[in-house]
């Protein structure tokens, strides 16, 4: 089988390798695409994979074979999970951690894993009927949250974004107003003294992942308000504790770890994405095959014109 397999830093290949055994409790998925994601960049940067020199976790594939413990599952079955070293085409997965991809969705509207993490992100945002919400960064992630908050029924979606087709996106995807940072305004930013009342919305969604969003997103979180951490920070950050404290703003940790539970969000996902209340499709928009890797990961981060997000095809 091809796996893509890390050389150095930045620097990938494709090499030969058997197809692994399964064991009992286990399953053999033969993947068909394959999601690009940006907490893996760091380790493609430094030439560091957890999985046997393997990058990838977010697959979508045919079973081919299970384990004779394995319930639920079938050889056929087309299913999308969470497994590391997935940039193969061949992986060992536990089934707890895989949900079934339902007919008449295309593999790239089946990238259950980072989909599940906007289900449990969006599920841990207190909006009601009616809110106002706002949603700072607007890639991949962002673009999710504003579609599922639309769906819990946020009045009004505020978007903050840098660049111009970010913004563009946001407004595709369901934000009433979007902005560039400096374009906030100034009723939407409680600042760092004590005249915050009447500023800021009571739930901020930060799902950039770097240090600008998370302090902006803090500054329009207003007093009493929530604010929910969604990017994926791999970098030690500083936080204004004595606004947060003025404030009294609820910090929330949006990131999901139980993967049993991920799998449910994953069923979930697919469900609303076969109703047609979760557009998936547009948000994957460049393809690149097992040797091309490395461009997949440059153009994650140099952003070119439609980029919002990559993935490798195996099919």
């Amino acid at each position: 089988m091809k796996a893509i397999v890390l050389r150095g830093k930045g620097t990938s290949e494709v090499e030969e390798r058997p197809v692994p055994e399964i064991g009992p409790d286990e399953m053999l998925v033969r993947v068909r695409v394959c999601g690009v994601c940006t907490a893996e960049s760091p380790g493609w940067r430094e030439g560091v994979a957890r999985a046997n020199g393997v990058l990838g976790h977010e697959p979508v594939g045919d079973v081919e074979k299970v384990g004779a413990n394995v319930k639920g599952f079938s050889p056929g079955d087309r299913v999308t999970g969470f497994c590391l070293g997935s940039f193969a085409e061949y992986v060992v997965v536990n089934p707890a951690f895989f949900a079934k991809v339902p007919d008449g969705l295309d593999d790239i509207e089946a990238f259950g894993e980072p989909m599940s993490c906007m289900y449990s992100a969006a599920g841990k945002t207190p909006v009601a009927l009616g809110d106002a919400v706002a949603v700072v960064g607007c890639g991949f992630m962002g673009l999710g949250m504003i579609q599922l908050l639309r769906l819990k029924g946020a009045g009004r979606v505020l978007a903050v974004a840098n660049r111009s087709d970010s913004l563009a996106n946001a407004r595709n995807f369901g934000a009433d107003v979007s902005w560039r940072p400096e374009e906030v305004e100034p009723r939407y930013r409680t600042g760092t003294g004590w005249d915050f009342l009447g500023k800021g919305l009571p739930a901020v969604v930060e799902a950039a992942g770097s240090q600008s969003a998370l302090t902006l997103a803090a500054d329009m979180t207003a007093m009493g308000g929530t604010l929910v951490v969604v990017g994926f920070h791999q970098e030690p950050r500083t936080i204004g504790m004595d606004m947060w404290n003025k404030k009294a703003i609820t910090v929330v940790n949006a990131h999901e770890r139980n993967k049993v539970l991920q799998a449910d969000y994953m069923a979930r996902m697919m469900e609303l994405v076969k109703q047609g209340r979760f557009r998936a499709r547009e948000m994957v928009t460049h393809a690149f095959r097992p040797d091309g890797l490395d461009r997949a990961f440059a153009a994650l981060h140099e952003k070119p014109d439609g980029f919002i997000k990559a993935y490798v095809d195996f099919r």
